[in-house]
């Protein structure tokens, strides 16, 4: 599908610096959106939706006790990353068996956990402070898409720079203190453990493409491998390790 090229990157380019102020990012990360529209102002473009699951949860947790008696003293979190990833595609066919894909892709994760107090600051009974969250992610993939021709198939290799923003919709933290319960609880969108909202990593990938008339059927493994983790404290952080499956619907 062909369209004025030069108009589309700039509603893109207006769109993403508007989005930008809204939620802060870094001025880098809207100039390398612009640098990266300007050269496919003019190319064939297709879009539509990807879907799919991680296989690696996108937080790593654990627990450590102490064994003294009435005093659980480290932290114990769990995390629950939801099985599924979703969100818009468009591919600027720049080439034709060279691609540019951009990608915006969401997830969640819900984690919970709970540390103790011990007992000689609060000697009438153990203190516990437990807290739960719900992490929204976005991801941005740049992915730049090279193609083999093998009959009705195409099978493909990707690889490129993914830019990630967190944000945490809420935590409630509850503190119970005493042998007879006296709770604590407040909500906040920006926990101590949320130390960056946003990373940067890189992704490669690989799948094959199907058609069917106009829609095209791509699924695919794809790797990230993040430079840093956008939560982190003890028993708690981000997963710096990303493999997800992949299914592509495009027109």
């Amino acid at each position: 599908m062909t369209i004025s090229g030069a108009r589309l990157a700039f509603k893109m380019m207006i769109r993403a610096t508007c989005s930008a102020r809204k939620t802060r990012w870094p001025p880098s990360m809207v100039l390398l959106l612009g640098l990266t529209l300007e050269p496919l102002a003019f190319s064939q473009f297709s879009f539509g939706v990807k879907g799919g699951l991680p296989i690696l949860s996108a937080i790593q947790t654990h627990c450590e006790f102490n064994a003294e008696l009435n005093s659980l003293l480290a932290p114990c979190y769990s995390a629950n990353t939801k099985r599924y990833i979703v969100g818009p595609t468009v591919e600027f066919r720049v080439l034709p068996k060279w691609a540019v894909e951009l990608d915006a892709l969401y997830n969640r994760t819900d984690y919970s956990g709970a540390v103790g107090i011990p007992s000689p600051i609060y000697p009438i009974g153990i203190g516990v402070i437990s807290s739960r969250a719900v992490v929204n992610s976005w991801e941005f993939p740049i992915m730049v898409n090279h193609r083999f021709s093998l009959g009705g198939a195409a099978p493909f290799i990707d690889a490129g720079p993914s830019f990630r923003y967190v944000g945490v919709s809420s935590q409630v933290t509850s503190m119970i203190f005493g042998a007879i319960p006296n709770v604590t609880s407040f909500t906040t969108d920006h926990p101590n453990e949320l130390q960056n909202r946003f990373s940067a990593g890189f992704t490669v990938g690989g799948g094959i493409e199907f058609r069917h008339g106009k829609l095209h059927i791509s699924p695919e493994l794809r790797y990230t491998r993040w430079g840093f983790p956008n939560i982190e404290r003890a028993a708690l952080a981000s997963n710096l390790n990303e493999l997800a499956f992949l299914l592509g619907l495009t027109f």
